[in-house]
């Protein structure tokens, strides 16, 4: 007998020399970066049957995301909370606007000197902070812009559309 390894999805299992033993080690995947590509539908969810993203086609918790020129169905419906890694827009004749469920957790928006139009209509709750570089982001809710600091550089500007906007730091 011998010592053999094996593995499994989300995780790794060795078999240790002699012994009837296995230890389990858990494994993550690395977050990808996507692009949205929205060929499929207006939906940003955690399903794979919306595979609007570049491959591996469908969003994970933890991905990049990033949205340019290239993307259809730009009205996008988020239709479960999501948790990004990082939300990078490049879309300077693209206009995007988000409505639905939140972006959450620690992912930091940006607008990049090559934005174009972003509107973000629903509550979010991420907490790495907004950046405008350039482009137009506009907070159509109160709480559209998260907990994180708001920074707007000298090609950003950033509308309010909402009653009471919420903002840290600006």
């Amino acid at each position: 007998m011998g010592c053999r390894n094996s593995s499994f999805r989300d995780g790794l299992v060795v078999a240790l020399g002699f012994v009837s033993a296995f230890l389990v080690f858990p494994v993550s995947p690395a977050a990808a970066q996507l692009t949205w590509t929205g060929s499929t539908n207006n939906n940003w969810s955690l399903a794979s049957g919306d595979a609007n993203w570049t491959a591996p086609g469908y969003f994970s918790d933890g991905n990049s995301v990033t949205f340019g020129n290239s993307g259809a169905n730009t009205n996008i419906n988020i239709v479960s909370t999501v948790q990004p890694g990082s939300v990078t827009f490049n879309n300077s004749s693209v206009p995007y606007s988000f409505s639905g469920a939140a972006i959450s957790g620690t992912a930091s928006v940006t607008l990049s000197t090559s934005a174009g139009n972003v509107t973000f209509n629903s509550p979010n709750s991420y907490t790495g902070g907004t950046l405008v570089n350039g482009g137009t982001l506009t907070a159509a809710n109160d709480a559209a812009l998260g907990s994180g600091t708001v920074s707007v550089g000298a090609a950003g500007t950033l509308n309010f559309t909402s009653a009471t906007p919420t903002v840290n730091g600006l």
